[in-house]
């Protein structure tokens, strides 16, 4: 890893017909009527044999999983309903399934949009880590596992949000990212083209969840990212959701109580899904057989306090020069290097905000062979 300084506010390091009988004119025009029925519906047959499979038009089978920011509250609807909303704003041939249907202690009262009622099959489950996903518990009035409800609810595609509780209960990173695998592996053994959209997970507020158990978050989230890259294939993409960056957990901003999104948070965390989900819907296939790589710029984590920050690209030519800049939001430039990729076709660089940094957010911009890639992240102090 390369290291260079910027000594006025920035350390850098580095998809037949039969023939009719002569039958006598008085007989005829019934017949003839008859046979106009049997010829549609030989038409009708020869055509449905001609259509490839894959032009039958099918919804695509969603299953939410997650913990308590997927199943939400009897007093909030729940970022499902604002997603199942957009999508069939969208036109998007859609079916939630999941072993769930209720929150948390009771349901809102989900609005009927366009002469339909919400479809609420989750499977979200209130303070459940992922060792509960994976294996159940016998607490609470919840039972069941990831295995049981698969072999019921067969996805094509997943929005995952799982790790949370686990770093409320301060479990180890290490294990609780082994266990996300784990998620992922049988996800595939039920469904080997499954897409599954991985989420950087929602920022929990210090006083809500405590000093550590919020700073395990953005730590996890950058596991995460690395996690995404590793799992990713052609043939089940994994995709990588962004559901940190720009959200303010303080109580009434984007969250009720620090933790859980209120409507504001339940409709950012659904405006982000349903992007991730654009390129699955509408006859888009799931998978194209070809590499779909994810981006080639990442950031981590996305919300700093002061913390260094971690740049990191991938798919690069080896030698490929890269010339990274930091800008203000409002494009300012106040920081650049250029650089070259490892013969690995890497780039690694960490950034650490000074005090002379103003709160707020930056971009990252990375320039190379006419192909410009951006990140985000904000400075709070």
């Amino acid at each position: 890893m390369q290291v260079q300084e910027w000594k006025l506010h920035w350390l850098a390091s580095a998809s037949v017909g039969s023939k009719l009988p002569n039958l006598a004119v008085k007989n005829f025009e019934p017949i003839v009527d008859m046979t106009k029925i049997y010829l549609h519906k030989i038409v009708l047959l020869l055509l449905c044999l001609a259509l490839p499979f894959g032009l039958v038009a099918q919804a695509l089978k969603i299953m939410p999983l997650g913990n308590s920011l997927t199943q939400a509250d009897k007093d909030h609807l729940s970022y499902r309903y604002h997603l199942w909303k957009k999508l069939l704003d969208a036109g998007a041939e859609i079916d939630f399934i999941g072993s769930q249907q209720d929150n948390y202690s009771g349901n809102p009262t989900w609005p009927a949009y366009k002469g339909k009622n919400f479809d609420r099959n989750h499977e979200g489950h209130w303070g459940w880590t992922t060792q509960h996903i994976l294996h159940g518990t016998s607490n609470g009035e919840e039972t069941g596992n990831l295995t049981e409800w698969l072999s019921k609810h067969k996805p094509d595609i997943v929005l995952m949000h799982l790790g949370s509780n686990d770093m409320f209960k301060n479990a180890g990173i290490p294990e609780t990212t082994d266990r996300l695998q784990e998620i992922v592996g049988k996800l595939r053994q039920a469904n080997p083209d499954v897409v599954i959209l991985m989420a950087q997970l929602f920022p929990a507020h210090p006083d809500a969840a405590g000093q550590q158990e919020s700073r395990n978050i953005p730590l996890l989230n950058a596991e995460i990212s690395k996690l995404a890259k590793e799992l990713h294939t052609g043939k089940s993409p994994v995709v990588l959701v962004d559901q940190h960056f720009g959200i303010d957990p303080e109580k009434d901003k984007h969250t009720y109580d620090g933790i859980h999104p209120n409507e504001v948070g339940e409709e950012k965390m659904a405006q982000r899904w349903f992007d991730a989900l654009q390129p699955f819907l509408n006859g888009n296939p799931l998978s194209s057989g070809a590499e779909q790589l994810p981006p080639a710029l990442s950031v981590y984590p996305t919300l700093t306090h002061g913390r260094p920050i971690t740049i990191k690209m991938d798919s690069l030519t080896p030698g490929e020069q890269v010339n990274l800049e930091v800008l203000t939001r409002e494009g300012k430039l106040i920081w650049q290097l250029l650089t070259a990729a490892d013969a690995k076709g890497s780039l690694t660089y960490t950034l650490t905000p000074s005090s002379a940094h103003a709160s707020g957010l930056y971009i990252i911009r990375a320039s190379r062979n006419k192909k410009i890639d951006t990140a985000r992240f904000m400075v709070a102090h």
